[in-house]
């Protein structure tokens, strides 16, 4: 008996030593799981570590990524399983812009499907938003080769070798420096970096927000075939024809049009507007405590958002002391604008006082139609005159600081 007693301390003792690994073997052991697109296990490993040491930060730093990247990889199976199709729709729309191998046998995907997938990227992304903001420590980092991030996409227990989430992101910013994967592309990342993936959380969220306050199924209806391979929709004799074509044809032209006729979305869940418009004003908030962080460092270690005095992740992207400016003035400008205390300029009359309340877009949801918003009269309900209006010499200014690229600069900078 008193060998059983001792067997179980011996267990027991060994399985606090796995849980409370050094921050070295930790980072290796997630990053191994990582590559190999483990994230079940991922997280499971830093729920372990946390349950063990409530304090454990850099567990929790651990934790928050492996559920973003979880999430991540989630939406890309759903896509691949119901034949998610490369094309120009896709491309425009963030939350669809995955670089999914092609499924020769997609299920069929219905609207309301759509919808309950979109729900549960929403759902991911406020657990991972939850868990990283519990993170309290600002001594806490995540050493990760980028390259080696694996997806999982056709949901077979392999990494697709293929791609990863470092090509995609570079695509989406326009940096197409050539990377060699022998070398690998090993940041690591630190508590600004906290600061940024929170915000990315929450723009994300404003996005899915944002998609499922309209009733957008009269689009998809006769578009949807355009990005997945087995959409339903009431229209069969769309089913009939090719789903994708690489050539610019006829039917190509007819889709568009019809696609732009039936951006007519009635609101379908107005309380949602306003919860996109907190999570955009919480992005910028977070930008600026990143940018806090970000300025008072003084190594230079592999760092994915640096300052001045830090080397850029890629070549070209350099940080100067004028863009980290420019930057907190567009945060504020953005600011203003998104508390209604700015208008943005209106392109009808001749009254250069007059200008979109944007705030009451959020706040004040009604139905919305794209063509009505062009010619002017769709957003007639949210028009003053009373507040200043945002200069376009401010925005050309934040063009010209960023190098002509400050599209791309913010889609980094977040």
């Amino acid at each position: 008996m008193r060998f059983v007693k001792y067997f179980w301390w011996i267990l027991a003792i060994g399985s606090l030593a796995t849980i409370n690994l050094s921050p070295a073997v930790a980072q290796v052991k997630f990053g191994s799981l990582v590559a190999e697109a483990k994230y079940e296990q991922a997280i499971q490993s830093c729920q372990l570590a946390i349950e063990a040491d409530q304090t454990d930060d850099q567990a929790k730093f651990r934790l928050g990524v492996a559920q973003f990247l979880q999430t991540i990889e989630k939406l890309g199976q759903s896509w691949h399983r119901h034949g998610h199709l490369d094309g120009f729709l896709t491309s425009m729309v963030p939350l669809l812009r995955l670089d999914t191998p092609e499924n020769p046998r997609p299920e069929p995907i219905s609207y309301e499907q759509f919808r309950a997938i979109i729900q549960q990227t929403l759902d991911s992304l406020q657990v991972s938003e939850a868990t990283l903001a519990s993170v309290k420590s600002n001594d806490v980092f995540l050493e990760l080769d980028l390259m080696q991030v694996g997806m999982d996409w056709e949901a077979n227990g392999v990494a697709d070798p293929h791609d990863n989430l470092l090509g995609s992101f570079r695509q989406v910013i326009g940096n197409r420096m050539p990377l060699d994967p022998a070398r690998g592309f090993v940041i690591r990342f630190d508590a600004a970096d906290v600061q940024w993936l929170r915000g990315y959380c929450h723009l994300l969220m404003a996005m899915c927000e944002l998609a499922l306050a309209y009733d957008q199924e009269d689009l998809w209806n006769v578009t949807a075939r355009r990005v997945f391979s087995q959409a339903q929709t009431p229209f069969e004799f769309l089913n009939e024809e090719p789903p994708h074509s690489a050539d610019f044809d006829m039917k190509l032209i007819l889709d568009a049009v019809a696609g732009i006729h039936q951006m007519r979305f009635p609101i379908r869940e107005p309380e949602r507007m306003p919860r996109a418009l907190t999570h955009v004003k919480q992005t910028i908030q977070l930008s600026r405590d990143m940018w806090k962080l970000v300025e008072a460092e003084t190594d230079d270690q592999r760092e994915w958002i640096p300052s001045p005095r830090q080397k850029p992740p890629f070549p070209g992207a350099e940080v100067s002391r004028e863009m980290i400016v420019g930057w907190h003035q567009f945060l504020d400008e953005a600011e203003a604008i998104l508390d209604g205390e700015k208008l943005v300029p209106f392109w009808r009359g001749t009254n250069p006082r007059r200008g979109v309340n944007l705030k009451r877009v959020f706040v004040e949801p009604q139905d919305f139609d794209l063509v009505l918003w062009f010619h002017g009269s769709g957003a007639e309900k949210y028009l003053q005159e009373d507040l200043p209006v945002t200069a376009p010499a401010t925005w050309d200014r934040f063009e010209r600081i960023f190098r002509g690229e400050f599209i791309g600069f913010a889609i980094w900078f977040n």
